[in-house]
């Protein structure tokens, strides 16, 4: 039974067509996609950057807020970039495997790479200013960046980028069966 379902019974018919039309309902449920994948990220961030486990969880949450923010978007460029290149998903007319394989390899590689390497850096940074701010040192704040391990960012950010070919597709299908859960299409392309 889909989440939606509930919604409809909790809702009404009427309202949850107009919650699930909302930019921001759609945003809210490609973030949840995007922080119920990226939970395999933990192995990532413990066993190959080789962030301690406390370090690895500050990591997740770090990233929880940020896959709320960068969920919709990450989510609208992998449909882009599937329709940009006429990829089918499903049906009789599905595209080669090769061809769905390689537009979400190159999304993942491109979208999530760099804004990965951010939710690695941001604990430690968000720890620096939150202590600057408490013993009011302005060079502890402005200097914040100075603390990042930037090895183990680096470390992280390209084991994921290498990892795409194997994470891409399970985000993709993440993503498709969590959208399908609260009746979310995939975007579509805007003609100017």
């Amino acid at each position: 039974m889909a989440i939606i379902s509930g919604l409809e019974k909790i809702l009404g018919e009427q309202r949850t067509q107009k919650l699930v039309e909302s930019k921001i309902y759609c945003g809210v449920v490609d973030g949840i996609a995007n922080n119920v994948f990226s939970q395999v990220y933990i192995l990532n961030e413990y066993f190959i950057a080789g962030l301690t486990f406390t370090q690895a969880l500050q990591t997740r949450a770090a990233a929880f807020v940020g896959n709320m923010i960068t969920g919709r978007p990450y989510g609208m460029l992998e449909d882009y970039v599937h329709q940009k290149f006429h990829i089918i998903e499903d049906g009789p007319h599905k595209s080669h495997w090769l061809k769905r394989y390689t537009a979400s390899v190159a999304t993942f590689a491109v979208g999530q790479s760099w804004i990965y390497a951010l939710y690695l850096a941001l604990p430690v940074i968000s720890r620096e200013i939150y202590e600057g701010i408490r013993d009011a040192d302005f060079h502890q704040i402005c200097c914040s960046y100075q603390a990042v391990d930037w090895q183990k960012v680096r470390t992280g950010a390209l084991s994921l980028t290498l990892l795409a070919p194997l994470l891409a597709r399970p985000q993709r299908w993440t993503y498709r069966k969590i959208r399908n859960q609260f009746k979310v299409e995939n975007t579509k392309p805007t003609h100017n």
